[in-house]
């Protein structure tokens, strides 16, 4: 419903400094140009995302780079959504993830368990993406890291509350 996509909208910003759009020479019609946009906005999965790829591929051809980034990026947004997450900032040297929860508590835990240039604040966690070229990809590997951890986190959160 409405409710729940203008959630999806206002719970996450994701601003990053890099050049995602439908080039002009992969599709010229400006009608279709915004059609195409207006689809991915309308994205809510990840599955969604999968299959308008297939789409794209299927109606287009080969995906160039800036497309590419407007894909991934709306990647993010969804796991972003899924994680409650409130932003992604950046660019391909420094990215400032924050969350809607405090970090506190699993600090020692994320420092242990994950790999990567990051450091951890309140809510913030400050990445330092390793290949320039690959940025977000790394930004999207290491969410799937942290998702993974608050689950395994709190799969033993409940252990160890259960009554006995």
């Amino acid at each position: 419903g409405n409710d729940l996509d203008l959630g999806f909208f206002l719970q996450n910003i994701i601003d990053i400094k890099i050049n995602a759009r439908i080039p002009d020479s992969y599709i010229g019609d400006l009608s279709l140009k915004l059609q195409i946009y207006l689809q991915i906005a309308k994205i809510r999965t990840l599955e969604e995302l999968k299959k308008f790829v297939e789409e794209i591929v299927d109606r287009f051809g080969k995906i160039p780079i800036e497309l590419q980034n407007l894909i991934q990026i709306t990647k993010l947004k969804i796991i972003s959504y899924i994680n409650t997450i409130i932003s992604i900032k950046g660019n391909e040297e420094k990215v400032i993830i924050t969350f809607d929860y405090s970090l506190s508590d699993m600090k020692g835990y994320i420092n242990k368990k994950v790999k990567g240039n990051f450091s951890i604040g309140f809510k913030q966690i400050i990445f330092i993406p390793e290949n320039k070229k690959e940025f977000l990809l790394e930004i999207e590997i290491f969410l799937g890291e942290l998702s993974l951890l608050r689950v395994e986190m709190i799969e033993k959160f409940r252990k160890i509350s259960k009554p006995i």
